[in-house]
């Protein structure tokens, strides 16, 4: 119910952010810019065919991101994530904490607008760590990730605020709100 709970907060932020633009001239032009933001993951390993079950899927998630955006449409972003732990049990025992990171390359790419939000896709290549801290598992993975969400921008488009949803492999997903510091060429 808790995760429930947060993914609606996290939507209702997202439509607040839209729903408080103004119609003006965004300068898009190309630019550096980093960032970092906070939010909540949901990571689901596979147990099946095994004595172990997840006892706890939800973890507090924070990531750091930078890019370059090329134009009005498209940026290139390298970013990493680390989403937290996921509890593993064995029957009523604990069987220990599996860690999630991941290091994404990707392109995001926004619909041309002149409001100060606009809504963004991305998608790209994932590097997924992931590790048991029993000592008995350690994955690391190549994949693809996709995700979307919605940037606001403030002060001469130089900062925005972001929303977005990323599912990074088939067992691990996140829901960031991000600050941004764009910085023109």
């Amino acid at each position: 119910m808790q995760a429930k709970s947060f993914k609606l907060n996290m939507l209702a932020l997202v439509v607040m952010l839209g729903s408080t633009s103004a119609v003006n001239d965004l300068d898009l032009s190309p630019a550096w810019y980093i960032g970092g933001g906070i939010g909540s993951s949901w990571m689901d390993p596979d147990t099946d065919g095994t004595i172990y079950s997840v006892s706890d899927d939800q973890d507090f998630a924070w990531h750091l991101l930078g890019g370059y955006r090329i134009d009005n449409n498209f940026s290139v972003e390298l970013a990493y994530t680390d989403l937290g732990k996921a509890d593993i049990a064995a029957g009523n025992s604990s069987a220990g904490q599996i860690s999630y990171s991941q290091t994404t390359l990707g392109v995001l790419w926004s619909p041309t607008t002149k409001h100060s939000f606009r809504p963004f896709f991305k998608w790209g290549v994932n590097y997924s760590d992931h590790n048991w801290d029993q000592g008995n598992v350690i994955y690391d993975n190549w994949s693809g990730f996709v995700g979307f969400g919605l940037e606001r921008f403030f002060g001469d488009d130089d900062y925005s605020v972001r929303a977005d949803y990323t599912f990074y492999t088939e067992d691990t997903e996140a829901l960031n709100l991000s600050f941004v510091k764009y910085f023109s060429d």
